[in-house]
Parts: structure tokens; C-alpha cells; sequence
């Protein structure tokens, strides 16, 4: 199994009166999900979610802007093999860890699809 397309969204996660973080409060936190499409036809997902406030504005477009730059170096890889996954991305981009978080969650639910097995058996 090879990754041969990564898509990247935005989304704004609307909740019921707000989100507080640090005694602040979020109404829409932007949210980043990562689709990671592979050569046998599965689709793992991963998101990337920060709540605070006080990065709302620089941290959504810079999860987006790291999965730019980490998306050449993962295509073709096997998401199956996490551990290279993370070695290509941390050989790639230092820090970023939420973009990171974001392919790594999208590789264990391709893992969990692939093997037909819960993530969170898979992780013990």
C-alpha cells in the first residue's frame, strides 16, 4: 500500500455556546483534517485541532502550511510503516508536530483499516 494523494481541509468546528481553554473561550475553533489516499483504495484520517484563542490566527494556516511542505516527502511511502512515516516528516520539517499528529492519526486509521482492526487495539 502506497499513499498517492494527500488532501488537506479547513474547517471551522462549531460547538454549543463555546470551547474554554486558559479561562477563554472559543466559539469556532479551526480545525484541519488530513485525507490520506492510498494506491488499494483506502482513506485514512487524521485531524489537527488547536482550541486556544490566543493562536487561532497564526496556527490553523500554519498546521496547513507544514502539510504542504510534509506532503512531497510522504507520497508513495507506506502508512502502514509509522515509524518511517515519522522518520520521513521529522527528516522533512523540524517541530510542526501538530501537522505531524494530524498524517500520524491518518496512518493508524489506514493501519486499523487494513489489518480490520480497531486503532485502539492496535495501540493496546
Amino acid at each position: 500500500m502506497q499513499i498517492t494523494e494527500i488532501r488537506v481541509y479547513r474547517f471551522d468546528l462549531p460547538v454549543v455556546g463555546s470551547y474554554t481553554m486558559s479561562k477563554s473561550g472559543v466559539a469556532e475553533p479551526d480545525s484541519t483534517i488530513v485525507e490520506l489516499v492510498t494506491d488499494t483504495g483506502l482513506v485514512g484520517h487524521g485531524e489537527a485541532c488547536l482550541a486556544s484563542p490566543l493562536y487561532q490566527p497564526e496556527h490553523g494556516p500554519g498546521i496547513r502550511a507544514a502539510l504542504d511542505a510534509l506532503a512531497p516527502a510522504i507520497m508513495g511511502a507506506e502508512p502502514t510503516r509509522i515509524g518511517l512515516v515519522h522518520a520521513v516528516m521529522d527528516a522533512t520539517l523540524a517541530g510542526s508536530s501538530e501537522a505531524k499528529a494530524a498524517i500520524d492519526i491518518a496512518c493508524w486509521d489506514l493501519l486499523g483499516k487494513a489489518t480490520q482492526r480497531r486503532v485502539c487495539d492496535l495501540l493496546g
